[in-house]
């Protein structure tokens, strides 16, 4: 750690924080894969129009991101 930084007053709240963070980092990448991987595919396959696939796309994305708040 750089040196002009305060002290840690609670180590195990300090690791849980890290830890907490790298878990939603993990969890949104890992999600997003899965997105692309299993279900982007598929859904091109059957929906033929452009802009219906890119509408269905989006509502996809956004209902994903709105879990990942949740």
């Amino acid at each position: 750690m750089p040196p002009d930084l305060p002290p840690i007053q609670n180590r195990i709240v300090y690791i849980y924080r890290v830890l907490m963070k790298w878990f939603s980092f993990f969890f949104f990448g890992f999600s997003s894969l899965i997105l692309i991987v299993f279900f982007l595919p598929p859904m091109r396959l059957f929906t033929h129009q452009t802009e219906k696939f890119k509408k269905k796309a989006r509502q996809l994305v956004s209902d994903s991101f709105r879990f990942c708040i949740w």
